[in-house]
């Protein structure tokens, strides 16, 4: 529903709140690689509202995302956790 409404498509918001909102529909879609972009483009944190129910859905979906590269779950889990592991380039 996502992708067909064009929610994803085109070049990511500037504000915390929106890239934070996006994290689930980018995971669903398969572009984890993108969601964990998007995860480390918030650090460091700051004071910006997040929507903290998106980012502890993209946890839950991450842990058992069996299609996602092992890598790209592992960077996925540390960012959430608050671990300094540097996105894989």
């Amino acid at each position: 529903m996502a992708r067909d409404a064009g929610i994803t498509d085109g070049p990511l918001p500037g504000d915390a709140w929106s890239k934070a909102a996006l994290l689930p529909l980018l995971l669903a879609e398969g572009r984890g690689d993108e969601a964990r972009e998007v995860l480390w483009s918030l650090v460091p944190p700051t004071d910006d509202w997040l929507p903290t129910p998106c980012i502890a859905h993209l946890a839950r979906r991450a842990l058992g995302a069996r299609a996602l590269p092992a890598k790209t779950r592992e960077s996925l889990v540390y960012r959430i956790h608050g671990v300094r592991h540097p996105p894989q380039r």
